[in-house]
C-alpha cells in the first residue's frame, strides 16, 4: 500500500510541474533588448526587432516548442540578465545558464525558471 502511494504522489507531482504554452501561431515577431549596466542617462536599452520569416522568430518558436515542459516555479536569481527577448504572450529574460520565463497577456502572470547550456542563445547576441 505504501508503495501505490508513493507511485501516486511521484504522478501527482509529476502532473503539477509547471509548463509554458505560448500560443506559437501569434508570435510573428521578436524584439530583443540587450540591458546596458550602467545606462547613461536618458538613453534607451538597446533593442532589435525580428519579424516572422527571420532566423531569429523560427529559432525562438523552435525552441519554446521543445521546451514546454521542464520549468521550474521562479522565486529569485541574481544573475545577470543578458538580454530579454519580448513576443507575443511571453518574455524571456536569458542569462548564462538559465531562462526566466514570463507571460501574462490575458492577465495572469507567471515566471517560471529553466537551465540552459551557456552560449544556447548565442544566435542572439549583440550586433
Amino acid at each position: 500500500m505504501k508503495h501505490v502511494s508513493l507511485i501516486l504522489l511521484v504522478f501527482f507531482l509529476i502532473s503539477c510541474s509547471p509548463s509554458q504554452n505560448v500560443d506559437l501561431n501569434k508570435v510573428t515577431r521578436i524584439a530583443v533588448s540587450y540591458p546596458q549596466k550602467p545606462r547613461p542617462v536618458n538613453s534607451l536599452p538597446v533593442s532589435i526587432d525580428f519579424d516572422e520569416n527571420s532566423e531569429e522568430v523560427i529559432k525562438i518558436k523552435k525552441w519554446l516548442k521543445d521546451n514546454r515542459d521542464g520549468w521550474k516555479e521562479y522565486v529569485v536569481t541574481s544573475e545577470k540578465t543578458l538580454l530579454r527577448v519580448f513576443g507575443y504572450g511571453f518574455i524571456l529574460h536569458i542569462s548564462k545558464s538559465s531562462v526566466v520565463f514570463g507571460s501574462g497577456v490575458d492577465g495572469s502572470r507567471t515566471r517560471y525558471v529553466k537551465p540552459i547550456k551557456n552560449g544556447e542563445f548565442d544566435y542572439l547576441s549583440k550586433p
